[in-house]
C-alpha cells in the first residue's frame, strides 16, 4: 500500500507553527511576549516541556501509522528522519532552554540535522518514483526554467534540463548548507574563545555580520536548489501533495537559517532584555549575566573561572589582574612591607599577604595608614609596629567594611535624587552603618485616602519679577513676590510663598520657581560626635535667605499621625511634621521615607527656617516645606532648624495663619511628644527639645 496520502504534510505545518514558541533558549522571548501576564518563572518551563511532551505524542502516533501502513522500509525510514526533525529541535530546543551554554550545542545539532533532512527529503521524492534511474526515464526529455520565485530576474537564462547532472547539483546546493553550516560553527567557536568573536555584534569589523551574511547565502542557495528540485518532479507525481510537504520543509529551512541570526542582532541590540523575568536560569547567550549580580562581582566571576568578557574588560592579558577592595592588616620586615588584601569578589578565605610593591592602590594605601595612625594614637602608641595586634586589625577590617556600606549607600542615594547638589556621606565616630528602613525619596508620598488638588491656572506673566500681570501668582492669592531677582526669600517668616507652576507660562529659568529646582548645594550626611545621631553639614557656602532644601515624607492624616507618634514615642525619636497652615488636618511623616532633610538636626540657634510654599497644588491644607537659610552659612558648617520655632505674630502679615498663633509656635513644626533632652549645645539652647 502507497502512502502518498499521509498526514505527514498538515502534522508537520502544524508542529513548526507550535514549535518556535519553544525553539531553543531564544524562544522564550515568544513563550514571555504571549505569557506576560504569568510572572512565575517555573510556567515558562513548564509550558513548553508540555507542548514538547504533546508533540511528541503525535510523533509517536505517526510513527505507529507509518509502521502499520507503509509496506517499503526503505520509505518509512525516509519518513522516520523527516518526522524526526521535529522532535529533535524540541528536545535540543529545551536542553538549551535548561542549561543555557549548550545553546550553541544544541543549535548545531538541530542545524545539521535539518541540513540532513533536506537530503532525505530529495530522496523520498526520489523514492516515490521507484529510484534514481526510474525517475530520470520518467523526467527525461523535460526543462524546467531556472525562473522560479524569488529568482524572476533569472527569466533570461537558458532552460535547465533533467538528467543525471542537473540532479546531482541541486542535490549538492541542497546539501551544501550543512557541510557551510559546520565549518562556521567550528570556526566561530575558536575564534569565540580567543575573544575575536562576540555573538550578536553587528560591528562591522566583527566577524559575527559576515558569518551571518554567509549563512544566509547559504540558506538561500539551498532553498534555490530544493525549489528548481520540486519544479522538476511536481508534474509527474501529482497525487502525492507535494506542494504542502515542500513549503513545510521550506518554511523550516528557512526559519532554521535565519532565526538564529536574527536574535543574535536582536540581543546585541538588547532587545531581548535580560531583566526579570529573565532570570539566570532562563538566560541564553544573548544574555549571558546573571542580573542579579553586579558589575563588579561579574568581573570577579570571570577572573575567577578564567573567563574573558570584552563588555567587563577582561581579556588574556588582565585576566590575572585582581582589584583590592580593602587591607585588613599590616606587617613589615627588615627588607619589605607586607599587606593583608581582601580581594574584590572574593570571599575572605581567599585574603592574602602580598608585598606593597606588588600592589597599585595608593588610595587604599593612605586610607588604611590614616585609620591605623588614628586608631594607635586611641591606644596612645606612637609609630608603626613590625606587626599589628588583632585588635588593631579588627578594627581597620571593621572601618574599611563601613567605609564600603556607606560608599555604596551614597551611590544609592546620588542615583535616587533628582536635583543638582550631591550627597556625600561619612562616619568617622563608630560603625554605625546606612539607616535601615529608610528609602529616599525627591517628593511627597501621599497617603491612602489623600488627594492633591493640582492647579488650574497660570500666571500669563513676560517677566514675573519685574513686570507681573495682576501680581503674578502670588498676586492671585493676595500676597506678594517671595523671592528677590537673586532668587532669595525677602518675605517674614509665617507668611506664604505662591511658585509659579505647570500652567504658567513664563520659563524654567523664572525668578518665581526656586524650590521646585530642588537642591543646588553638595550637602554632606555625617555621623555627630555628641550622641545626636546623624547630621548634615554643607560643602558649599550658603547665602542668607537662600533655599536649601525640602521636607518631604509620607502625607498622612492627623489620626494616623497620632497612631504612628505613640509608637515613635517607644523608641525614643519622631519625624512627625505638622502642616498647619491653615488647619492641623494632615501631617509629613518622615521617618521611613524622605529625603536629606531627615537627617538635619534641631538646635536652639538654628541657620534654617522654614516657611509654607505652594507650587502645583492649591490645596492650603497642603503646603510644601522649604528651609531657607536665616545667615550666611560657611562650608563645613552643620545644617540645623528648630524644632519648636517660635516667631512673634506682630512680624507676619498673613492674617490666614493668626488662628495658630494662640499657641506662638509656626505652622509646621513638627510634632511635640515627650520631654526630649537637647544636645545642640548653643549658647542660647533651652535644654529641652520640646
Amino acid at each position: 500500500m502507497c502512502v502518498k496520502n499521509c498526514s505527514f504534510c498538515l502534522y508537520c505545518c502544524t508542529l513548526w507553527f507550535i514549535t518556535p514558541a519553544v525553539q531553543r533558549p531564544n524562544g522564550k522571548l515568544l513563550v514571555v511576549c504571549v505569557f506576560t501576564a504569568i510572572k512565575d518563572e517555573l510556567w515558562l518551563f513548564l509550558i513548553p516541556a508540555g507542548l514538547a511532551l504533546i508533540l511528541l505524542g503525535v510523533f509517536l502516533e505517526e510513527v505507529g501509522f507509518l509502521l502499520r501502513h507503509s509496506p517499503s522500509s526503505r520509505r518509512r525510514r525516509l519518513y522516520l528522519w523527516i518526522l524526526g526533525m521535529y522532535p529533535v529541535f524540541i528536545f535540543t530546543s529545551l536542553i538549551a532552554l535548561y542549561v543555557p551554554r549548550s545553546s550553541s550545542l544544541c543549535n548545531f545539532i538541530a542545524s545539521l540535522y535539518h541540513s540532513i533532512t533536506l537530503l532525505k527529503f530529495m530522496g523520498l521524492i526520489t523514492d516515490f518514483f521507484g529510484g534514481k534511474a526510474r525517475m530520470l526515464a520518467a523526467l527525461s526529455g523535460q526543462q524546467v526554467s531556472p525562473d522560479p520565485f524569488p529568482c524572476c530576474c533569472c527569466c533570461c537564462l537558458p532552460l535547465v534540463a533533467i538528467n543525471s547532472s542537473s540532479r546531482g547539483w541541486m542535490m549538492a546546493a541542497v546539501l551544501q548548507l550543512s557541510v557551510v553550516r559546520s565549518v562556521l560553527f567550528f570556526v566561530t567557536l575558536v575564534l569565540w574563545t580567543d575573544e575575536q568573536y562576540d555573538y550578536g555584534d553587528v560591528d562591522s569589523v566583527n566577524p559575527n555580520l559576515y558569518v551571518n551574511a554567509i549563512i544566509g547565502v547559504s540558506t538561500f542557495v539551498s532553498f534555490y536548489g530544493h525549489l528548481l528540485f520540486y519544479k522538476a518532479t511536481k508534474r509527474a507525481l501529482p497525487g502525492y501533495g507535494l506542494r504542502a510537504k515542500f513549503v513545510c520543509v521550506i518554511v523550516v529551512l528557512v526559519l532554521c537559517g535565519l532565526q538564529s541570526s536574527i536574535l543574535e542582532t536582536m540581543g546585541a541590540l538588547e532587545v531581548i532584555p535580560c531583566t526579570p523575568p529573565f532570570s539566570v536560569l532562563t538566560r541564553s547567550q544573548y544574555c549571558r549575566v546573571a542580573c542579579k549580580m553586579s558589575w563588579d562581582e561579574l568581573e570577579a566571576l570571570c577572573r575567577r573561572e578564567r573567563l574573558h568578557c570584552k563588555q567587563l574588560g577582561v581579556n588574556r592579558a588582565n585576566v590575572n589582574d585582581y582589584e583590592v577592595e580593602f587591607l585588613c592588616d599590616y606587617k613589615k620586615t627588615k627588607v619589605e612591607e607586607f599587606y593583608l588584601v581582601k580581594w574584590k569578589g572574593f570571599p575572605e578565605s581567599d585574603n592574602s599577604w602580598e608585598p606593597k610593591r606588588n600592589l597599585k592602590c595608593p588610595k587604599l594605601m593612605k586610607q588604611f595608614h590614616l585609620d591605623l595612625d588614628q586608631e594607635l594614637r586611641r591606644h596612645k602608641r606612637r609609630g608603626t609596629p613590625k606587626k599589628l595586634d588583632k585588635e588593631v586589625a579588627l578594627f581597620l577590617v571593621q572601618k574599611a567594611k563601613l567605609r564600603l556600606s556607606l560608599q555604596r549607600w551614597e551611590a544609592h542615594l546620588n542615583q535616587t535624587r533628582n536635583h543638582p547638589g550631591r550627597i556625600f556621606v561619612m562616619n568617622e565616630v563608630d560603625f554605625e552603618g546606612p539607616p535601615k528602613n529608610f528609602t529616599y525619596i525627591n517628593n511627597y508620598k501621599v497617603g491612602q485616602g489623600i488627594v492633591l488638588d493640582e492647579m488650574a491656572v497660570g500666571c500669563e506673566c513676560k517677566n514675573c519679577l519685574e513686570e507681573p500681570v495682576n501680581g503674578c501668582c502670588p498676586g492671585a492669592s493676595l500676597h506678594r513676590m517671595a523671592y528677590t531677582d537673586r532668587g532669595q526669600v525677602r518675605i517674614r517668616p509665617g507668611q506664604p510663598i505662591y511658585e509659579c507652576n505647570s500652567q504658567c507660562s513664563c520659563g524654567s529659568d523664572c525668578p518665581n520657581r526656586v524650590v521646585q529646582k530642588g537642591i543646588q548645594f553638595d550637602l554632606c550626611i555625617f555621623k555627630t560626635e555628641n550622641g545626636r545621631g546623624w547630621g548634615v553639614r554643607t560643602l558649599q557656602h550658603i547665602k542668607k535667605n537662600t533655599f536649601v532644601m525640602e521636607y518631604v515624607g509620607e502625607i498622612i492624616t492627623t489620626d494616623e499621625a497620632e497612631r504612628r507618634g505613640h509608637v515613635y514615642d517607644r523608641q525614643g525619636s519622631t519625624y512627625l511634621f505638622d502642616l498647619d497652615y491653615v488647619e492641623d488636618v494632615y501631617t509629613v511623616d518622615a521617618a521611613h521615607q524622605g529625603n536629606v532633610s531627615h537627617f538635619v538636626n534641631h538646635s536652639c540657634n538654628p541657620n534654617l527656617q522654614v516657611y509654607n510654599v505652594f507650587i502645583d497644588n492649591i490645596d492650603e491644607r497642603l503646603p510644601r516645606i522649604a528651609l531657607f537659610s536665616t545667615r550666611a552659612i560657611r562650608a563645613g558648617e552643620e545644617l540645623t532648624f528648630d524644632y519648636k520655632m517660635q516667631i512673634d505674630p506682630v512680624d507676619t502679615e498673613s492674617t490666614k495663619m493668626d488662628s495658630s498663633f494662640s499657641l506662638a509656635v509656626l505652622p509646621g513644626s513638627p510634632k511635640k511628644r515627650v520631654r526630649v533632652e537637647c544636645r545642640c549645645g548653643s549658647d542660647s539652647c533651652r535644654k529641652y527639645l520640646f
